[in-house]
């Protein structure tokens, strides 16, 4: 999968990443390719005529997450008169990440039942003969 320098660059304004300081092109799309969605045409990502579709808004609420564990540790502190509220940063970041998410494609799981249940009409050795439905 190649993922479009559009793609990569709307992703870095979303995270406010304007240098290649932090994450070089190739970085951002590999965050980019962990969400592939439906393509237009409703085409799944395992499907064979799948057009490369994206979902960027999950991609941005990794990083700003991503962003906010590498101020997690900053404080408040008091210094020569002076407050300093650091820990606004890791709020503001925690902030993004949840507006990202937000807007981000839903996603679904099947679930499967193990074991799978008893029919309605299937012997429970737990109870009385009177309540089991089956009387002799």
């Amino acid at each position: 999968m190649t993922v479009s320098n559009d793609l990569i660059d709307r992703l870095r304004r979303y995270v406010a990443e304007p240098t290649w300081d932090t994450y070089l092109d190739d970085d951002l799309a590999k965050y980019i390719e962990r969400y592939p969605i439906r393509d237009a045409s409703g085409n799944e990502p395992s499907s064979t005529s799948w057009v490369a579709n994206y979902d960027l808004m999950n991609a941005a609420s990794e990083i700003w997450f991503e962003k906010a564990a590498t101020v997690a540790a900053d404080f408040r502190f008091t210094a020569d008169g002076a407050t300093f509220n650091r820990d606004q940063v890791y709020e503001q970041y925690m902030k993004m990440y949840r507006t990202y998410k937000a807007r981000g494609s839903a996603s679904s799981s099947r679930i499967i039942i193990s074991p799978t249940p008893l029919a309605d009409n299937a012997w429970t050795g737990n109870l009385s003969e009177e309540n089991s439905g089956y009387c002799v």
